[in-house]
């Protein structure tokens, strides 16, 4: 007969599991400036710099406008 496995003594260890999840995001953004989070990321980084950006936007869709004009 064998003799049956002794509890007290320690059982060797199981194989953790591991597992790895990867979890990604994906959005897009179009428009004369860069998305507000991307915006506020420029100002981290230079204060000022969104402002900035936002003005050469509005000043460059005026000549534009203008240039629209004069051809019509």
């Amino acid at each position: 007969m064998i003799p049956s496995p002794d509890p007290s003594e320690s059982s060797p260890p199981t194989a953790a599991r591991v597992t790895r999840q990867t979890i990604s995001a994906e959005y897009s953004f179009s428009g004369p400036l860069p998305h507000p989070r991307l915006l506020q990321q420029y100002d981290d980084i230079s204060p000022g710099m969104a402002n900035r950006l936002v003005q050469m936007a509005e000043a460059e869709a005026a000549n534009r406008r203008e240039m629209q004009n004069k051809i019509v």
